[in-house]
């Protein structure tokens, strides 16, 4: 990729501790509307704030408006650390690129994007990928127009075929799940996960999901996370783990919570199992007070669609080999 150049006359900067308010700002003007169901702290703890963020490669473009020094566009990355690297191995993410409407075709994103993916090759990082990380704010491009979809291509990612979607529901008003016929599901419940069951969920996950989402539930175990918020589907024959829901309860005044990942093991799968406890952890969800509900990332909508979610935001994914 050759270097870039913006037509303005702009300078490329690190990202500093007190820019706190310029991510906001950045981020508030140049999403639309549904992605600002975000808090501030949510938006920088998942950005300059996450263990992962990546300081060598996130940058700000500055213009001067008026005598006053004015952030025109931004570039967050997240680069994998040595816990990740079984999973994710010599990964950069791109967290946030965002660039004010009114700066916009004139280079701006080109140069941000071209200064992260510049330091990449020299941090020997082996793929670029958008969004999708480890606490991400989007699974892909945000909203994905022709012209992002295009900015992209030019800069040499491949985008996928399809957009994928967040899906919510208010699951205060929401009782769709209460209405599941649990009568063929005999022989199995759901349960929230407890300290002592912690070696069989591991298990299970190694054996049916062992790549990311083994390591994303074994750091959460690890990392002190609320096991509650884990819901078990359990075989009563044995006592095994034959299924998982992840659910997650924000806690800010709001009220907003989000389901994902949700699995089922590959031997009792065709047994209604999975709408079993998708149902008991919505219903969780409501009664621990949970309303506006994101089950993000997943290309089944008429799956969840049957138990009263609709589709809320969409994304592209994208990547660029550096190999």
């Amino acid at each position: 990729m050759d270097e870039k150049r913006s037509t303005l006359n702009g300078r490329l900067r690190a990202i500093e501790s007190n820019d706190d308010s310029n991510i906001l700002k950045l981020y508030r003007k140049n999403f639309p509307k549904e992605f600002q169901w975000f808090s501030d702290e949510r938006i920088l703890d998942n950005t300059v704030r996450d263990a992962d963020y990546c300081d060598e490669a996130s940058f700000i473009y500055e213009v001067e408006d008026g005598g006053v020094a004015k952030a025109a566009g931004i570039i967050i990355t997240k680069l994998s650390q040595d816990y990740e690297k079984e999973v994710l191995s010599d990964t950069m993410w791109i967290t946030m690129l965002a660039v004010r409407e009114e700066y916009r075709g004139c280079g701006v994103g080109s140069v941000l994007l071209d200064a992260a993916v510049k330091k990449a090759k020299e941090l020997g990082i082996k793929e670029v990928v958008l969004g999708m990380e480890f606490r991400n704010l989007f699974s892909g491009i945000p909203a994905p127009d022709d012209a992002k979809k295009e900015f992209f291509k030019k800069a040499g990612f491949t985008l996928g075929e399809k957009d994928h979607y967040d899906m919510s529901a208010n699951m205060q008003e929401n009782f769709v799940p209460d209405e599941f016929d649990d009568s063929k599901c005999e022989g199995y419940h759901v349960k929230r996960m407890e300290a002592r069951d912690a070696d069989k969920v591991l298990d299970f996950l190694l054996r049916e999901f062992p790549d990311r989402w083994h390591f994303e539930i074994d750091q959460y175990i690890k990392t002190g996370g609320d096991l509650k918020q884990i819901f078990l589907l359990i075989q009563e024959s044995d006592g095994d783990v034959v299924g998982f829901s992840m659910t997650h309860d924000y806690g800010d005044a709001d009220r907003n919570g989000g389901l994902g990942p949700i699995g089922i093991g590959s031997s009792v799968r065709g047994k209604k199992l999975g709408g079993l406890i998708l149902t008991k952890a919505l219903i969780g969800l409501r009664e621990q007070g949970v309303r506006d509900t994101c089950i993000d990332w997943t290309g089944i909508v008429d799956f969840y669609g049957k138990y009263g979610f609709h589709k809320e935001r969409v994304y592209r994914e994208g990547s660029l080999s550096l190999k």
